[in-house]
């Protein structure tokens, strides 16, 4: 007995990807790679601003309606994947007929002499895209005037807290009050000192003085900087460096910055009276620094986006330390404009952490 349109399960998953497409604005097309006559569905025609009726031809509805810069790129890999016989996508600005500007997604794969795919206008998704990245540059715009704004009354009430500190009088509530304003001020300079170098990175304005530095130097100052923050949590650090000396061709001042961050991180998430292992090695001609706390660890879900701007962990009274959640998406910046990377590892939450900076040795 015959099988009804109704009841055929080929046609049945034809219609419900046909619909699928059209709910999604997939527009359909097959391109005979012989004859080069392109067939396409309304959709696909739609795509590229043309009515139901029209023909659509590669040459010159296609490629000819393409943004000129972009265009050569998509000839390539339109070529590239019938020489291949490959798949091939493309993302291209292109004009329709009546003038207004849009965006394409264009996707395909070869099978014998045919090529078949689909469009998908994604204008509006680009757009958004634009919008947001403009309201990002905006933020980092922002946040670089505050630090430039910020960083000159700071320096201010620093040296005048110093300068009460030396002179003043030695009564303890004053002297405890002299200590606050110093402290407090230092810290948010080093806010503002992360901010600061953060609009630099994004812009592309943070440059780098290299020169051949010692390995040995860059963990023994980063050492010097944070021990009295690890010794005021009652910490202990556990030192190892390698017995020859490593060389690294890079910017010591952000070498040193990077591995302060780590140290300060770890010291930071971590209960008073926790260790921590800092150790400094060599694998593969690669310099690899390791720092590892008894913290309160990280998720598995945080290892990446732990390296994002702003991102924290813990409850707020680690966050209540002071901070944005920058330095380590400063480690992160500054170990790949060395050529490095930085990678996160933890067991889960409450086995602490490992940050394992890796660079490349001279």
């Amino acid at each position: 007995m015959p099988t009804s349109a109704s009841t055929d399960p080929v046609r049945t998953g034809e219609a419900r990807f046909a619909l699928a497409a059209e709910a999604a604005g997939l527009g359909s097309w097959e391109f005979d790679i012989t004859t080069r006559v392109l067939t396409a569905s309304d959709r696909c025609k739609a795509n590229h601003g043309l009515p139901p009726s029209a023909e659509l031809m590669l040459d010159r509805d296609v490629i000819g309606t393409i943004d000129p810069p972009a265009r050569q790129s998509f000839v390539d890999a339109l070529e590239r994947a019938i020489r291949e016989k490959d798949t091939f996508e493309a993302e291209v600005p292109n004009t329709w007929p009546d003038g207004s500007h849009h965006w394409l997604l264009i996707r395909g794969r070869v099978l014998g002499e045919r090529l078949i795919g689909v469009t998908m206008d994604v204008t509006e998704r680009r757009r958004m895209e634009d919008a947001l990245r403009q309201m990002d540059q905006r933020k980092d715009d922002f946040l670089a005037v505050l630090g430039h704004e910020l960083r000159n009354p700071l320096g201010a009430i620093i040296a005048a807290a110093t300068l009460l500190e030396r002179s003043g009088p030695p009564d303890p509530k004053l002297m405890r009050a002299r200590e606050t304003i110093k402290r407090q001020a230092t810290q948010i300079t080093k806010i503002v000192d992360d901010l600061m170098d953060i609009g630099r990175i994004n812009t592309g304005k943070l440059r780098l003085t290299r020169k051949e530095v010692g390995l040995k130097a860059i963990v023994g100052q980063a050492v010097e900087a944070c021990t009295p923050a690890i010794t005021a949590r009652g910490h202990a650090l556990n030192v190892s460096v390698p017995g020859d000396d490593v060389t690294i061709s890079g910017d010591e001042t952000r070498l040193v910055q990077a591995v302060s961050n780590l140290l300060n991180n770890a010291a930071k998430y971590m209960d008073d009276g926790g260790r921590i292992d800092l150790s400094a090695a060599v694998e593969d001609g690669i310099a690899v620094v390791r720092v590892r706390d008894a913290g309160i660890g990280l998720a598995r879900e945080m290892l990446d986006v732990i390296f994002q701007r702003f991102v924290q962990v813990g409850s707020s009274r680690y966050a209540a330390e002071g901070g944005l959640g920058l330095g380590l998406s400063l480690v992160k910046a500054i170990a790949e404009l060395h050529g490095g990377r930085v990678e996160a590892r933890s067991d889960g939450i409450g086995m602490g952490s490992e940050f394992i900076m890796r660079l490349p040795a001279a």
